[in-house]
């Protein structure tokens, strides 16, 4: 999601499409591959239908058929000048982002299942998703003042969005290896 909304300035071509749309389609099919994945997974665990992870369960497959869409309706978009394609625009953007609310839900749902005394991985999780409204906030703000002429960069050898975008991943990943240790000690 971050790619499609922020990197569309950079107009490189990437296997003749622009690298921000690579990097999202690529990303996106490997998003879908590990939700199936962690799908497939859960049924496996628990051997078929869990009874006591309600909530969490139906969730769960909500965001799997949710996130199942989004490459399948991205395979019928009409072309960027047809004059319906807002209507896809809209209803991706708008998918995306009930996927990752949901998702998010789910994971503090799951967490909480693992019920660790303090509630550390929750909190962790809190941090995370704090982390992310942080940067797409600056990122927003980034996007207004090169909108507005404010801000120019074009003269610097590293955009502020590519900036970022690079500490946005690493703070990303310092809070998925603190939930991936926590899940794996409970």
């Amino acid at each position: 999601m971050v790619f499609a909304r922020y990197l569309k300035s950079i107009k490189k071509p990437l296997l003749g499409k622009d690298i921000w749309f690579q990097i999202h389609f690529w990303m996106m099919l490997l998003t879908v591959a590990a939700t199936i994945t962690a799908f497939v997974l859960a049924f496996v665990a628990v051997k078929g239908w869990s009874s006591w992870a309600q909530t969490h369960a139906i969730i769960g497959c909500i965001v799997m058929v949710l996130c199942f869409f989004q490459p399948l309706i991205a395979f019928f978009r009409p072309s960027p000048q047809n004059n319906r394609r807002f209507i896809f625009n809209w209803f991706h953007m708008l998918n995306a982002l009930v996927i990752k609310v949901l998702a998010d839900a789910d994971l503090f749902l799951g967490l909480k299942m693992l019920n660790s005394p303090d509630h550390w991985m929750v909190k962790t999780m809190g941090g995370f998703v704090g982390w992310e409204a942080l940067i797409a906030i600056t990122l927003d703000v980034n996007l207004w003042l090169k909108k507005r002429e404010i801000y120019d960069d074009s003269q610097a050898k590293v955009k502020s969005e590519v900036l970022l975008l690079l500490i946005y991943l690493c703070g990303s990943l310092a809070f998925v290896i603190a939930l991936l240790v926590g899940i794996g000690k409970s």
